[in-house]
């Protein structure tokens, strides 16, 4: 069984309006409610990524000089999630703060990792003769054995 973790992985690209990678972009995650930030520089081939981000809410600032400044809001991590968000900036003509809401996407598609999270209430309400998953018997074997 692998190791699993409470934290999450938001990781993405940053293009110019062209497409082309934009190295050098300064990139700030800011947790909602604590007000705490991480900050990070795209590498040579404009990728980012922040490790060990706790579960949240988050936004996302991106700055690079020539360009506009983006900010993506409404970015959701849970545990042992990995989180895209690539970001495309414009060419600065003049000093704008351009405001994008990012909606959480349906299928996760950054890993092929599935999980979720079992409350207490879904642990107490199995149906386990001896309350311990590890001796649990399905009735459909029962049955495939009659």
């Amino acid at each position: 069984m692998q190791g699993q973790t409470v934290q999450g992985v938001v990781t993405g690209t940053v293009f110019d309006s062209t497409g082309a990678v934009l190295p050098g972009a300064d990139v700030t995650l800011t947790n909602v409610d604590t007000n705490i930030s991480q900050h990070e520089k795209s590498g040579a081939d404009g990728l980012y990524r922040f490790s060990l981000v706790p579960p949240g809410t988050y936004t996302l600032d991106v700055k690079a000089s020539g360009f506009t400044e983006k900010r993506l809001t409404g970015i959701k991590v849970d545990p042992s999630e990995t989180v895209p968000a690539n970001v495309t900036l414009a060419v600065a003509t003049s000093t704008t703060t351009v405001d994008v809401q990012e909606s959480a996407a349906l299928v996760q598609t950054a890993t092929s990792d599935v999980a979720t999270t079992v409350n207490q209430t879904t642990i107490t309400t199995m149906p386990l003769l001896t309350r311990n998953v590890l001796t649990c018997r399905s009735p459909l074997r029962r049955l495939r054995r009659a």
